[in-house]
């Protein structure tokens, strides 16, 4: 996901590397931004970075215990067999 600098916050994980205007690598993929590193963007002149989706952790909890409840194969309440 692409964010303006601005947006950026301590923690995020960057998508893709980053490089300056010259083309000389600044961060690589996979770092963790602190607020040092934002900092240091700003002042050479990036204004906006890539930054890795975080993943819907509810959706993929919801699914594993969908996935633990059908092979228990408990009876639900109201429900027929």
């Amino acid at each position: 996901m692409r964010i303006s600098i601005i947006d950026a916050r301590e923690g995020m994980r960057v998508a893709r590397n980053i490089y300056d205007r010259d083309g000389t690598a600044l961060l690589k993929k996979g770092v963790r931004l602190t607020e040092s590193l934002i900092q240091s963007l700003k002042k050479r002149g990036i204004f906006a970075i890539e930054i890795e989706e975080k993943k819907d952790i509810s959706k993929e909890a919801d699914s594993k215990l969908d996935k633990v409840l059908k092979c228990q194969d408990l009876p639900v309440k109201g429900a027929k067999r």
